[in-house]
């Protein structure tokens, strides 16, 4: 009678064992699978320019402004961007802009902006407008159009007569002398503004400085970290799916008579941000865990 018992107690150890290695395999399997898709498909889009650009910025990065000449015949128009981005990630927007025919030796903010059901009806996403907002900042659409921070937001997001955009400005970029740029830029930072040193000095949260030269001048700028967001090279999108605006911005840096005129969009940047592997590891073992407790309890019956 005791060899039948071992032998029974060693044929249910090879099972357990044979269930938890299947378990392992399984886990192993789905982390790898998230790791190959982490990268997805690759995405190319043209963006269109913004009709009524109104308050554009006519002077580059040194204050020097453009010529009559110039500011009767530029026109966004004439420019061309492309974006080619990443359409499946773990934690960030990646993206490579080529861009040529923009303004000579001139600031860009890169941001991505919500779609609220609001406007777009269907179209829209409230889920991603609002991750791009804890993430970045808001305007407040209606009514009342403004700059508002969350606690606006969270107290009036319910009300139909209140909508709000969030947004992203995440990067910066400078032309070159014939108004082209190549970049890659990826959403790790939420920055409130551009600013040049000679304005502002750099504060001990805000982004790396960047230093060009036009003509012989030199020129330093930077972007100012957003208070209460992630620090520069820190931040990490939501995990979800995204339906987005894609935008330049024209950096004015404070100066009078501009108002950072939003020239060229995307209306859609759709793209996922997946779970960290570690979570979904951590989430199928609880859940393994869960299965082998209620087991256990049904055969202690």
């Amino acid at each position: 009678m005791q060899q039948a018992t071992s032998s029974t107690n060693w044929l249910h150890s090879g099972k357990v064992w044979l269930w938890r290695g299947g378990i392992v395999v399984a886990v192993l399997v789905v982390a790898l699978a998230v790791s190959s898709l982490a990268w997805g498909d690759v995405v190319s889009a043209d963006l269109y320019p913004i009709a009524d650009a109104s308050g554009q910025y006519w002077k580059d990065i040194t204050g020097a402004a453009y010529s009559g000449d110039f500011q009767s015949s530029f026109s966004y128009n004439d420019a061309s961007v492309s974006l080619s981005y990443n359409s499946y990630d773990d934690c960030w927007f990646r993206a490579s802009l080529d861009a040529t025919g923009l303004k000579p030796n001139f600031c860009y903010q890169v941001k991505l902006n919500g779609k609220p059901e609001a406007y777009w009806g269907e179209g829209g996403d409230d889920t991603s407008n609002e991750a791009l907002g804890y993430a970045g900042r808001w305007w407040r659409n209606e009514p009342s159009p403004g700059n508002a921070d969350d606690s606006n937001y969270e107290a009036h997001k319910d009300d139909p007569d209140y909508v709000y955009s969030g947004y992203l400005m995440y990067d910066f970029f400078v032309t070159d002398a014939d108004g082209n740029a190549q970049i890659e830029i990826i959403s790790d930072n939420s920055y409130h503004v551009v600013w040049k040193t000679s304005q502002r000095t750099p504060q001990a949260n805000d982004g790396p400085v960047c230093d060009y030269n036009v003509d012989g001048t030199p020129v330093s700028i930077y972007g100012e970290w957003e208070p209460t967001r992630a620090l520069p090279g820190e931040l990490a999108l939501r995990p979800g799916k995204y339906d987005v605006q894609f935008f330049l911005t024209e950096e004015s840096f404070h100066d009078s008579g501009a108002s950072w005129a939003t020239v060229m969009g995307y209306d859609e940047a759709r793209f996922d941000i997946a779970p960290e592997p570690s979570t979904l590891i951590l989430t199928i073992m609880g859940m393994t865990g869960l299965a082998g407790a209620l087991r256990r309890k049904r055969c202690q019956r």
